[in-house]
């Protein structure tokens, strides 16, 4: 939020002169230099309230601004917001009167930014209960009441800051359970575009369903997972640091006794938390970081997470620089923080400037050239990868980008120097109806895409071309492995349905970055209608507007998912006709209504023309296109699917994604926001049910009659 707010309104004067995506970058990067330069501030503030020793305090500056880490401080990452917001929790606890309330409000702030931060609640409980055994220390002077009741009260006080330190951490779980596995709607209500539709990840059914720990398991993290022969580089090239934090945790063992974990023995002399006891906590705080960097995570990730973590290694290094007994020492760590330095910025700066990357999946600065791509492919003898390049992500080039994709796999398939066996393609097969189908086939060629593969479809049961035209060159898998175009070899990735992160595409190098553009434009190329299906939209031209109503009662009593109860579907026509009493519908309002279900329809109709509404359908379009009765009704089904994108208002079934692909993607309509579209759920959705449905939000419209006690809402 802080970064679009900078690029779209400090940065918005350069908008002629650079894209969207590059203000935003440069206000992450604003942002980041911003709150490292903040950091460098409150850390020689700390320093000063711990040591008292100003001729050393320019070292701690320079210790900030130049240390391994500082790679990651002044790139768009949150190291620099985290670090500012940790130290500021810390300085907060070591003033001479200390805020714990505040700084248990900036640790939140802390873990918010990255969930390590939850850590932080150690340094809260650390002084909570240092502050309760000083409390103990001075019994003989209070009564045994009174100081039962100042415990009592430290320890609610402690306990809260602790919570509230980890408050965002736990909100962002909840959210992602709620996200991926209680309700497919609570994420439709805060706009989210990776709703999950069919499963739900692995994590739901964990005793504990941690997201963040899930997401870990990805990567390769846990216990001793990292610890493979090929990772031995990374873990030499955290070995210095490693080394670094260890011999500043023996120091602090030297003059602390890190066995008496909340300083009891400086608790006793009334001595304030800000020296030996932060000593202590920090100490062992780096302690467990280092572990669990090493055993746990990806190893070399421990460089940035404790120089972005832990102010005490700031302090010991401080002191070593600043010595005149630790020459060779010295020298040692500002040789390497230099020699990281150097190679971090390098590493960093081969950023994705034109949207490309290498065959290694790394970012160049070199252009492609499309012209070259597509000639390679038309005579080479090996297999040619699509490369393009989008100059601007966030611009809509569609056509550009469709055209030149579509020309390099027809170049691949006629040239003849290339064997079928050789071809890199992904193979989509659809497994639900049109609506999820649809979904599933956009994100597949977005991995495509970047990966440089082909693709194609193997539409099942009936043939891609019977009801599709699109997208303007050869996809139908079928068709082509029938005229020996291409064959099946290991290289052929097949994709059942929607990815999975842990399925090979997802996994593959990519050699193109993420072409953005509108979903209408794909769904519009993709999913353009065979000529039969179009002399059928042809003959509904007349009927079908921008005041046309489209009803969507997708039922699914006959397939394995039901979206609606029996009695549900003669709640739209009493929802309709409420909808027009409350003048939220044209006078010369129609109704297109579709369904799966041909009696449903019929009984809708009659209904609609009780009510003297305008409404009409296709007769015998009850399908489901995975188990059709015959092409004929999957090609109704079809030009219901683009007649419904056309429609200019809607009721339509929650938690079936026919009419909303048709209305959102297909037709480009915003159906979070706008008016003129609502969802209508089960009445048993927001209760324990059989089957995936969930409620809509609201559940039903406002004009709906909730109050007629005929119907169950």
């Amino acid at each position: 939020m802080m970064i679009r707010t900078i690029a779209g309104v400090v940065l918005l004067p350069l908008s002629g002169l650079i894209s969207e995506y590059y203000r935003a970058l440069l206000a992450g990067c604003f942002l980041s230099n911003l709150c490292f330069c903040f950091s460098a501030v409150v850390l020689h503030r700390l320093w000063m309230r711990l040591t008292q020793k100003m001729p050393s305090s320019s070292f701690i500056i320079a210790l900030a601004v130049i240390n391994p880490a500082t790679v990651f401080f002044v790139s768009c990452y949150t190291e620099s917001l985290f670090f500012a917001a940790t130290l500021m929790g810390i300085y907060l606890l070591c003033m001479e009167t200390p805020k714990p309330w505040l700084a248990a409000v900036s640790f939140s702030f802390a873990s918010a930014f990255r969930s390590n931060g939850i850590l932080n609640a150690g340094y809260i409980a650390h002084f909570g209960l240092y502050q309760i055994m000083k409390e103990c220390a001075q019994m003989p002077q209070r009564p045994e009441s009174q100081l039962s009741f100042l415990i009592l009260r430290m320890l609610v006080e402690t306990g809260l800051q602790v919570f509230l330190v980890i408050s965002p951490f736990v909100i962002f779980n909840i959210y992602g359970w709620f996200h991926y596995c209680h309700s497919a709607h609570f994420c439709e209500l805060f706009k989210m575009t990776d709703c999950p539709e069919l499963s739900s990840p692995d994590f739901c059914n964990w005793d504990y369903p941690i997201i963040y720990s899930y997401v870990q398991t990805l990567w390769d993290n846990g216990f001793l997972k990292y610890w493979q022969l090929k990772k031995i580089p990374l873990f030499i090239l955290a070995t210095p640091t490693v080394w670094w934090c260890l011999k500043a945790i023996s120091k602090s063992a030297e003059r602390c006794a890190l066995f008496d974990i909340f300083a009891g023995r400086y608790a006793k002399r009334n001595k304030p938390w800000a020296g030996e006891p932060f000593m202590i906590a920090s100490s062992l705080h780096l302690l467990y970081m280092v572990l669990f960097g090493v055993f746990f995570m990806n190893v070399e990730v421990t460089t940035r997470l404790v120089w972005s973590s832990s102010p005490y290694l700031y302090i010991f290094t401080c002191q070593i620089l600043h010595s005149r007994i630790s020459n060779r020492l010295r020298r040692k760590f500002l040789s390497y923080t230099f020699l990281y330095l150097i190679l971090g910025l390098a590493l960093h700066s081969k950023s994705d400037l034109d949207g490309t990357c290498d065959k290694n999946g790394d970012c160049t600065r070199e252009s492609v050239d499309v012209n070259e791509v597509l000639e390679n492919a038309s005579s080479s003898a090996k297999f040619v990868p699509f490369r393009y390049t989008s100059k601007n992500r966030y611009v809509d080039d569609w056509e550009k980008f469709i055209t030149a994709y579509g020309k390099w796999q027809k170049a691949i398939l006629d040239n003849p120097n290339i064997k079928c066996s050789d071809y890199q393609a992904v193979v989509f097969k659809n497994t639900a109806g049109l609506g999820d189908s649809a979904n599933a086939l956009s994100a597949a060629f977005m991995y495509t895409i970047n990966a440089g593969l082909m693709f194609f479809i193997d539409w099942k049961p009936w043939a891609w071309s019977e009801g599709f035209s699109g997208p303007g060159f050869p996809v139908d898998y079928q068709s082509l492995l029938a005229d020996n175009q291409i064959c099946q070899g290991k290289n052929i990735i097949h994709l059942s349905g929607h990815i999975t992160a842990k399925h090979r595409l997802a996994m593959i190098k990519r050699v193109n970055m993420e072409v953005n553009f509108l979903a209408t434009r794909f769904f519009q190329d993709f999913f353009a209608p065979s000529a039969a299906v179009q002399s059928i939209i042809d003959s509904f031209s007349s009927q079908i507007y921008d005041k046309t109503v489209a009803l969507v009662i997708r039922t699914g009593w006959d397939d394995w998912q039901q979206f609606l109860l029996p009695e549900d579907p003669d709640k739209f026509p009493l929802c309709l006709k409420g909808w027009r009493e409350s003048g939220g519908l044209p006078s010369d309002i129609n109704v297109f209504v579709t369904s799966d279900r041909e009696d449903v329809k019929k009984a809708t109709l009659a209904k609609l023309k009780e009510m003297n509404f305008n409404a009409f359908a296709l007769k015998d379009s009850a399908t489901h296109v995975q188990t059709p009765d015959d092409i004929q009704k999957v090609q109704k089904t079809i030009a219901e699917f683009h007649l419904l994108s056309k429609c200019g208002y809607g009721l339509l079934t929650s938690s079936s994604l026919f009419g909303k692909a048709a209305v959102a993607e297909l037709g480009g309509k915003d159906t979070y926001s706008n008016q003129n579209f609502f969802f209508i759920s089960a009445a048993d959705c927001d209760r324990q049910h059989k089957g995936y449905y969930r409620c809509a939000n609201p559940k039903y419209p406002p004009f709906c009659p909730t109050e007629n006690t005929d119907y169950e809402w």
